[in-house]
């Protein structure tokens, strides 16, 4: 049997008393030495004696999980180049908008003009075709009925999206993730002013999508990727304005508190902020997006 010199603790091998004598945390302070250890914890900056026991307490180290996730807010600021500056261009031309408002309202009548031309051309050219191809009709009376003859997929535009995003995105669509997307570009975006819409699902089990363009073509859009590539960079930037806005309150709430109770509920909410971020930065990934295309379907079945 080997005791320590020093604590007086008993060890059946001399192996043992030797890595008690260097790892030993307790023992090592009574001797007056400081632990050395390449295994600190980034987020609460503990030291550990082993990788393994650094691994362990990641698992339960709630500032270690803030660190990770604020480090992976910071790798996609960099990937998208987000910055000040964009965002100070995006509130810009948000208060132009305003502005030019009466003028876009003239062009989008212009605009519309030339869509029913081009769509009752298509449309004669359509019925002209019904007699060899009698199914025709019906594909023709389903596209009067479901989808928009005044706006179309391919016409929409970054700006209209920012500005429906501005008014429609919110917390509580925020915190519902790529879910929450899906129900606001399926509420104010597919469905249009004329009560039809822009796109549907056919298939929602292999996430097949239609639409109709404006020439009153029938084609398919696979999982909504034409669809999600019209509308991410807008919404992507209108949540990451939310995203700063939430972080700001909680931040002021906890210089506020001193109830660790509240504090912690103020963490947890931080964390799921992080968490929603990242789900609907990852709507244009077809590997990161199941939930949104999911939703996305079922709502426009």
């Amino acid at each position: 049997m080997e005791t320590c010199t020093y604590c007086k603790s008993e060890f059946k091998t001399k192996y043992n008393l030797k890595s008690h004598l260097i790892k030993n945390k307790s023992c090592l302070k009574k001797r007056g030495i400081e632990l050395i250890s390449n295994f600190q914890c980034v987020g609460c900056k503990i030291v550990l004696t082993a990788k393994t026991h650094l691994d362990f307490h990641h698992q339960t180290c709630k500032d270690y999980m803030r660190h990770k996730y604020e480090q992976i807010i910071e790798d996609l600021k960099k990937e998208n180049e987000i910055k000040i500056v964009e965002l100070k261009e995006y509130y810009k031309k948000i208060i132009n908008e305003n502005e030019k408002e009466n003028e876009k309202e003239n062009r989008t009548i212009t605009e519309l003009r030339l869509q029913n031309e081009k769509l009752l051309t298509a449309f004669e050219k359509l019925a002209s075709q019904a007699i060899d191809k009698p199914n025709t009709t019906n594909v023709t009376t389903n596209v009067n009925h479901i989808y928009s003859d005044k706006y179309f997929l391919e016409d929409i535009k970054e700006e209209e999206v920012k500005r429906k995003c501005q008014t429609h995105l919110t917390e509580q669509v925020f915190f519902a993730g790529q879910r929450g997307i899906a129900q606001l570009c399926t509420d104010h975006i597919i469905k249009t002013k004329d009560n039809k819409v822009l796109l549907t699902c056919s298939d929602v089990s292999r996430k097949k999508f239609k639409y109709v363009d404006d020439i009153g073509n029938m084609k398919e859009d696979y999982e909504a990727r034409t669809f999600t590539k019209k509308v991410f960079e807008p919404i992507k930037q209108a949540s990451q304005i939310v995203y700063e806005n939430i972080l700001s309150d909680i931040k002021e709430q906890e210089d506020q508190e001193d109830d660790s109770n509240r504090k912690s509920v103020l963490n947890d909410k931080t964390l799921k902020a992080i968490d929603c971020f990242v789900q609907i930065a990852n709507i244009d990934n077809p590997n990161g997006n199941s939930d949104f295309k999911n939703e996305l379907a079922i709502l426009n079945k």
